[in-house]
């Protein structure tokens, strides 16, 4: 399986990258590479599994996954545009979506909430 954590913002998106990785090692499944950078940043498990971390723009068309982790700030556009013709993994419902722990919205802004 093929996973991508789609970043607004490449730190908030490394965070929930090792969240998934922390899930896996709960299931006693280990990472076998790892490179974690400002560029690149992906994970392999010894299943065969490898998740990455792609940020939401036009630089993130062309890659193709199953399931796609996508952060709440990310517009509606991009999703539509980017986000969803790379996931291919119909009739599944493969979207998630994460509000990162750095984001929290003031008093008087709600986070909108996002349709696929």
């Amino acid at each position: 399986m093929r996973g991508i954590v789609w970043a607004y913002n490449t730190d908030d998106a490394i965070a929930k990258l090792l969240e998934i990785e922390e899930d896996y090692g709960r299931l006693g499944i280990k990472p076998t590479n790892r490179v974690i950078g400002k560029s690149q940043t992906y994970i392999v498990f010894n299943n065969g599994d490898m998740w990455r971390v792609v940020r939401a723009s036009d630089s993130g068309r062309g890659y193709a996954t199953n399931i796609s982790y996508i952060d709440r700030r990310i517009s509606q556009e991009t999703i539509n545009t980017i986000i969803k013709p790379a996931t291919k993994s119909w009739p599944f419902q493969a979207f998630k979506f994460y509000c990162p722990f750095s984001y929290r919205p003031g008093e008087d802004e709600e986070i909108e909430p996002k349709f696929i």
